[in-house]
């Protein structure tokens, strides 16, 4: 069952405070419907009934696929992981689960539809690498046009990888299971050695890439 918090909040154009719900978790095998409003982000949408002004607000939410084995928590602070009992945590990973934590509502989104879709998380993020690089090098692009680059699915084995700019951007295809060869081949750097839901993002591929300059 999904677990919710009912909440009072403050428009912020006309000041009048109304009542808002907001989901403490979700589980999107038990409560299947709530699946399509966390991928497409409703549930952090919320409209003014006095103004009819409208917020994307960011919150707290552990989304939860038992199908899947899958957990991404949306958290900015990393104290989160006190929030469950290590034996837990360690039952969850003995039964293959793959716990993830991320710190915006973007890559939250994002994240479950990596997971959701049987991917690698660490591969993505090493094509979401990739593409930034061939961007820069390979197009002679300068990195300030760059406003995103974003998982956008997988088809035949080949990942899109999207990379939003202030004109109109590119889609840069990546072969997934060559990233996931690299990964097998390296797994002294792409190892996770903490899985109580880490957080797998572009800062923790840069830093690997920057350690080790050799990566091929």
């Amino acid at each position: 069952m999904s677990r919710v918090t009912d909440r009072k909040f403050r428009c912020m154009k006309c000041n009048e405070i109304y009542g808002i719900t907001t989901y403490d978790s979700v589980n999107v095998t038990i409560d299947y419907d709530i699946k399509e409003r966390c991928l497409s982000g409703d549930i952090f949408h919320f409209e003014c009934p006095h103004c009819h002004n409208s917020y994307m607000l960011s919150y707290p939410c552990l989304y939860h696929d038992q199908e899947n084995k899958f957990m991404v928590w949306l958290y900015e602070d990393e104290k989160v992981i006190d929030a469950f009992e290590s034996s837990f945590i360690e039952q969850l990973i003995s039964l293959g689960y793959t716990l993830r934590r991320c710190t915006d509502m973007n890559s939250f989104i994002e994240k479950i539809q990596i997971l959701d879709d049987g991917l690698d998380d660490r591969a993505v993020e090493f094509a979401k690498y990739d593409s930034f690089v061939d961007y820069i090098e390979n197009k002679k692009r300068d990195p300030k046009e760059i406003e995103g680059i974003y998982y956008h699915g997988i088809d035949n084995d080949v990942l899109k990888i999207n990379i939003r700019t202030i004109d109109k951007g590119a889609t840069i295809m990546i072969p997934y299971e060559a990233l996931l060869e690299e990964i097998n081949n390296h797994k002294d750097l792409f190892g996770i050695d903490d899985e109580n839901f880490p957080v797998i993002d572009s800062r923790w591929i840069i830093q690997i890439f920057e350690a080790n300059q050799n990566i091929s």
